[in-house]
């Protein structure tokens, strides 16, 4: 789950822009973690550690953890350590901005230390965070002044889950306020509980073909009813799930949900969770009835 939060503080942060973020989703499964942003995530050494050893590769035939144990930044069990590390997945997306120069060494440093102090994480590890840690996180996507706030959260921590499991785990979620174009597809379900809200997705038609294809497992390249469909049937899943997790005093039978087109403005007072896969962007959108 870290990638999905680092990349929203990169970004939101102005360290890195929306294209780059998007590139780097799109390159970091190609991505190899290479043993300096290993070495700095565990706090065994300093970005300019790591830049004395990529100088001195540049100038002798030997690898980075040889260069580390001669130069005392390292021992022999930490190097070993590091290598098993490094057939782990969850610091690609850092390894693939690196790669892009979308930021330095000095970045990625100073930014996973404010990262680790703002979310109360002492160290990146590849598992992933129990329901407690990921509505921690997710909390902070919430306005803290709103009474619905644990039922926000709850929400988008199963939907992070179900996104997870259902389309892919390459995403980064952000919370960027900024329009969405008219030529969005709207998918709406009113939540029939108590308290009862209003629960949308947006996406531009040729993101929900990809969104949608990896939902079926199928190889779909034009928009059609079946798209249609298909994400209706996902937004209709997860919000069943939710409901599954609800203490409900009756049987009630949530509304099918109703596609149309579409335009999320910024001004919307509803609470907003943007959602950015290699293949664009998706929202959701939740609405107190």
């Amino acid at each position: 789950m870290f990638t999905h939060f680092f990349g929203n503080y990169l970004y939101s942060n102005k360290i890195i822009t929306k294209q780059e973020l998007k590139e780097a989703l799109e390159k970091k499964s190609n991505s190899r973690i290479k043993m300096g942003v290993l070495a700095i995530n565990k706090g065994l050494m300093t970005a300019m550690e790591v830049h004395k050893i990529l100088d001195k590769q540049t100038q002798v035939d030997m690898r980075f953890g040889e260069i580390a144990i001669e130069m005392g930044y390292l021992n022999h069990d930490q190097v070993a350590g590091l290598i098993q590390e490094q057939r782990k997945s969850y610091l690609l997306l850092a390894q693939a901005l690196l790669d892009i120069s979308a930021i330095t060494y000095d970045q990625f440093e100073e930014s996973l230390k404010l990262f680790k102090l703002k979310y109360s994480v002492e160290e990146i590890g590849d598992s992933n965070y129990d329901d407690d840690e990921l509505q921690k996180m997710v909390s902070r996507f919430v306005d803290p002044s709103d009474n619905r706030t644990h039922q926000h959260v709850k929400y988008l921590t199963l939907l992070i889950r179900n996104l997870v499991r259902f389309i892919g785990d390459d995403f980064i979620l952000y919370d960027y306020n900024e329009n969405i174009s008219d030529r969005t597809i709207k998918i709406s379900q009113l939540m029939d509980i108590v308290p009862a809200f209003d629960t949308n997705m947006y996406a531009e038609r040729d993101v929900l073909v990809h969104f949608v294809s990896r939902f079926l497992n199928e190889n779909i390249s034009d928009y059609s009813t079946t798209v249609e469909n298909g994400a209706v049937d996902f937004l209709n899943l997860h919000n069943g799930l939710y409901s599954l997790t609800c203490d409900l005093q009756d049987e009630r039978e949530i509304p099918s949900p109703i596609v149309s087109k579409g335009r999320l403005e910024n001004d919307d007072p509803s609470l907003v969770l943007r959602v950015l896969y290699p293949f664009g962007e998706i929202a959701f959108d939740l609405k107190n009835v």
